[in-house]
């Protein structure tokens, strides 16, 4: 690869476009040729759909330090990402930075950023599973932590079950990383839309990276999709090149089929996303008020505190609290065309092929009096005709049962991961068990995969160091 992005390439590559200066910039000359001139986003594009990952930093250290040699360009906020990669340990956490995607449609192609935790079990397998979770609309990746923490407490109860870790990732419009992408979701392209694809982009470009120290494409995957996060897992499965997964679980998945109930539910869905409270005088203020709501009574009580810290952000600098995902982009979404028939067919062609387990794990029954009922037996149905396929049911806690029943939500994945039997391929005689200190139970790390955009130029570059093989990360 490195014998392939050389600054030979890349100088060739910017003598392909022509300067093109406005009559009226305000930019110098110099400053106004740097942003015309695409070529570094014509190589990180092609990089990455090159299967390339690990050019794509090279092409941004090049073109940084080009515009760190421009006069007067401190002055002006980089549209550059700068690869980061750090540890910080705490009694348990670790944090680390790597680049995601970038929306090529923004006028300064800022980055989309997809923030995570993970999960080590105290005995992680070098060889094990990686499970990777996709959440709901309007929730995040620590409202798993109770049924994670569940799941790996008790895993040994699957036999022969070996687990390396468990990924949790961010919507990047939801819990902290929406953030993190405040700029990016003002901006009008996104302001008043998203759909399950924005997901399974940023989704796509952590797992195909190795910049962040993992290579997925090694790994043994098994996909969780919880509610709207099954419909991003359908759009993640057809993107090329593809990344193979050993098994798929359906947790309560919002993949609708083509039919006039579907389109009812949706429209119900988008009239309470557009018209519920979003907004509360204090985070104490919030606690109190949506803990004596029906829907998150039922929860966990580390599920709900853990959704007052990451589900709310800040509005500017004052105490008042918004939910961190924008009514009018929980609407779109509702909204958008990609949620019915592009997510059906992705299922269809899934479960007609038969090639990996795919299970059913569904809510019964669950709080919306029969409005899902169409839903969920649209995906039994086409899961039974499976030779590999399974159909679980978590009878408590409704649709949001990973967040108000985890030990059920647990004890449901754990007999799905029974009959999937996707652990007798991982089990090797040289099986290495790494262990972690941390009261002899569990590790939750703290793993942010996202893309630093620095505002001054003056940052010193981080130097690439191309990677041979995973580090180990205990």
């Amino acid at each position: 690869m490195t014998s392939t992005a050389t600054i030979e390439l890349f100088d060739h590559i910017k003598t392909l476009y022509p300067k093109s200066l406005p009559k009226d910039s305000s930019l110098d000359d110099d400053l106004t040729s740097f942003f015309e001139n695409p070529w570094y986003m014509v190589a990180e594009v092609t990089f990455s759909s090159s299967n390339l990952p690990d050019a794509v930093p090279l092409v941004f250290e090049h073109a940084y330090e080009d515009l760190k040699a421009i006069k007067g360009a401190h002055n002006t906020v980089s549209t550059l990402a700068q690869l980061c990669f750090q540890s910080r340990l705490h009694i348990s956490p670790r944090t680390c930075h790597g680049p995601t995607s970038c929306c090529r449609r923004s006028l300064h192609c800022l980055p989309i950023l997809c923030r995570g935790t993970t999960v080590h079990p105290h005995d992680s397998h070098d060889n094990g599973l990686t499970f990777l979770l996709l959440h709901a609309m309007t929730l995040h990746t620590e409202t798993f932590q109770p049924m994670v923490t569940s799941l790996l407490q008790e895993k040994n109860t699957v036999p022969g079950l070996r687990i390396k870790d468990v990924w949790c990732i961010d919507n990047p419009n939801h819990g902290q990383s929406a953030v993190l992408n405040a700029e990016l979701l003002n901006s009008p392209e996104y302001r008043e839309h998203w759909n399950a694809r924005e997901y399974a982009k940023g989704l796509y470009s952590l797992l195909s990276t190795t910049s962040h120290g993992v290579n997925f494409r090694r790994r043994k995957l098994v996909g969780m999709g919880h509610s709207a996060g099954g419909v991003a897992l359908m759009s993640l499965l057809e993107m090329q090149p593809k990344i193979r997964f050993e098994a798929i679980l359906l947790l309560d998945a919002g993949i609708v089929p083509p039919i006039e109930s579907s389109e009812a539910l949706l429209a119900f869905f988008g009239k309470v996303a557009a018209s519920k409270k979003h907004t509360w005088d204090s985070r104490d203020d919030a606690f109190e008020t949506l803990g004596s709501k029906s829907v998150f009574k039922v929860w966990h009580p580390d599920a709900f505190k853990s959704f007052i810290a990451n589900g709310l952000k800040p509005v500017e600098s004052s105490k008042v609290v918004t939910l961190s995902l924008s009514p009018k982009q929980e609407a779109a979404y509702y909204a958008s065309k990609d949620i019915i028939a592009p997510a059906v067919q992705t299922f269809i062609n899934l479960t007609r092929e038969d090639s990996i387990p795919v299970h059913v794990i569904a809510a019964s029954p669950d709080e919306y009096r029969g409005k899902m009922d169409d839903m969920k037996n649209f995906q039994i149905e086409h899961v039974s005709k499976m030779s590999r396929g399974g159909v679980h049911y978590v009878e408590k806690g409704g649709h949001l049962y990973p967040q108000s029943e985890p030990v059920l939500a647990a004890q449901a994945i754990r007999k799905a991961l029974e009959f999937v039997n996707v652990h007798k391929a991982v089990v090797r005689p040289h099986d290495r068990s790494r262990r972690c200190s941390w009261l002899g139970r569990l590790i939750w790390s703290g793993h942010d995969a996202i893309v630093v955009i620095h505002h001054k130029i003056g940052l010193a570059p981080l130097r690439h160091r191309p990677r041979t093989k995973e580090p180990n990360l205990h």
